[in-house]
This record gives C-alpha cells, structure tokens and sequence, in this order.
C-alpha cells in the first residue's frame, strides 16, 4: 500500500471531519441552507471516519487503520486498537434506540447519505444529536493516529493539513476562518 498517498488522503477527511464537528459543536452549523450543507458534510465525512476506524476492509481497495496498524514504524496505541461495539444515543426523540451498534450507524448513514431509497423515509433515522457522540470517540483516534505515524507520515500528514488551515483562513461565507486544530 501506498502509505504516504493514504496518510495525505485520510488527512483531508480527518480535517473536515474535525472542522465539521468544532463548527456544528459551536452552533455555527445551525439553521438555513449553510447550516444544513455543514451537517450533512459533517455527517458525509463521519461515515468515513467510522469506516477508516472501524471497518473491516470489506474489499482491497478500502483502506482502514488496521493496514496502518500492520505497517513498520507505527506505533502502538490503545485508542486505536479497542472499537466499541456500541454507541449510546443521546437524543430524547420518541421511538430511538439508546443505543446502536457501530454497523447499525453505518447503514443509517449509507441510508441517509449514499442510498436513495425506501430507508430515507421508513424507519429509524438519527439525528445530528444522536451522532454527537461519536465525535469524541473519533476526535481521540484521530489525534492517537496522528501521534502514532512514524515521522515521514507525520510530516507528509501535518503539510497537508498546514495546506488546508492556510486555504481556509481566505473562506468567507459562510465560515469567517478555518477552527483552530490544535494538536
């Protein structure tokens, strides 16, 4: 596998994934047009964080932490060894589970993201507030996997993101400056 591409490619993701969820965690990401292009982008890039770390590689082409896992010079690091088997719901909405297994929150975003189907109209749907719980989880992995690359993945990592925080200090509309990432 090509480790540098994955690194630089999987940073994309997590950056958006982390400045998804500040912005939707300050309420910026609330109401109109603007509000709903943030969450469900937020929801798009939760889907693939859920399958980086916790997949199972269904096919060669998908990439998961565990080929990151296996490589040489990566360290360990129980964060992102141990995957919960369940998320707790935390959205007072009659008629929700408390909780779901982690396969149970992906098919709900496939169903809500990707498929156009009967699902996005029939059943259990979470919400943004049933997800949040999530964000925590992967915030930790994320900031495990950045500190467990060896050191050319983590420059290869941290240019890429140094790359995006200076793209997104020139966004105005409708975010006035990229959230700070702190390490």
């Amino acid at each position: 596998m090509d480790f540098d591409r994955a690194t630089a490619t999987i940073a994309y993701e997590m950056y958006h994934f982390r400045c998804l969820a500040q912005l939707y965690r300050d309420g910026k990401a609330e109401g109109g047009f603007w509000g709903q292009v943030c969450a469900q982008s937020l929801l798009l890039h939760l889907r693939i964080m859920i399958e980086f770390f916790y997949g199972k590689r269904p096919n060669d082409q998908d990439v998961t932490i565990k080929q990151f896992l296996a490589a040489d010079g990566f360290s360990f690091s129980p964060e992102l060894q141990e995957v919960p088997e369940r998320m707790l719901l935390t959205s007072k909405t009659p008629n929700r589970p408390r909780s779901m297994t982690m396969r149970e929150v992906k098919e709900a975003l496939n169903q809500r993201l990707v498929h156009f189907g009967i699902g996005r109209w029939h059943g259990y749907h979470p919400g943004l507030d049933d997800y949040e719980p999530c964000f925590d989880d992967l915030e930790a992995r994320i900031v495990a996997f950045r500190k467990a690359l060896p050191e050319h993945l983590m420059i290869i990592f941290d240019n890429r993101l140094r790359q995006f925080q200076t793209r997104d200090k020139n966004i105005t509309v409708p975010i006035a400056s990229a959230p700070t990432l702190n390490w």
